[in-house]
């Protein structure tokens, strides 16, 4: 959320988010984590005002390590959410690939 958005919106704000992995493989070799992951995102406005959202953006986390984000509002296409109203982001995609080093092992062994 931007700095823009009042405080009474980030603390009563209600947020829903439905994940599917379409790819999610790490190669231990060379400690690289390719994803692509779809979502399906409603975000609720419970208030009486008028919220107008910008730069709104999704991160995936995985073991404490962020790996990837969506955009799913920026400056050019930021709204004015009404009151008592949702606001729903489907297919949003997360994909691309990173190196990481993880702690406990990502996947189970056979």
């Amino acid at each position: 959320m931007s700095a823009t958005e009042s405080s009474e919106y980030r603390q009563s704000r209600q947020l829903s988010a439905v994940l599917i992995f379409n790819q999610f493989n790490y190669i231990e070799t060379n400690h690289t984590l390719s994803y692509n992951l779809t979502l399906d995102i409603s975000l609720t406005n419970p208030c009486q005002k008028y919220f107008k959202l910008i730069d709104n953006q999704a991160f995936a986390y995985y073991q404490d390590q962020k790996f990837g984000l969506v955009t799913l509002i920026d400056r050019r296409t930021a709204f004015h959410q009404h009151p008592k109203n949702t606001a729903f982001f489907q297919n949003a995609v997360v994909e691309g690939w990173k190196t990481m080093g993880f702690e406990e092992p990502v996947l189970p062994k056979d």
